[in-house]
């Protein structure tokens, strides 16, 4: 599973913060991390609609559940 949101910046020059949030199956699996870059977002979610596991490597994530 992966999920996408995005915090409207101030103007159109600022796009804002992207979190990326990705599930591998079980709780204590899923991660989130946060960019400034749209170029990367769009790279995660080309990746993981592709199956491909190389774009996790794009952003520092934080497990967000501990087992």
């Amino acid at each position: 599973m992966l999920l996408m949101t995005t915090e409207r910046g101030l103007s159109l020059r600022d796009p804002g913060r992207y979190q990326v949030e990705y599930r591998d199956g079980v709780p204590s699996e899923h991660y989130q991390a946060f960019t400034n870059d749209p170029a990367a977002v769009v790279g995660a979610l080309v990746g993981w609609a592709a199956g491909l596991t190389a774009w996790r490597r794009t952003f520092d994530r934080v497990r967000l559940f501990a087992d």
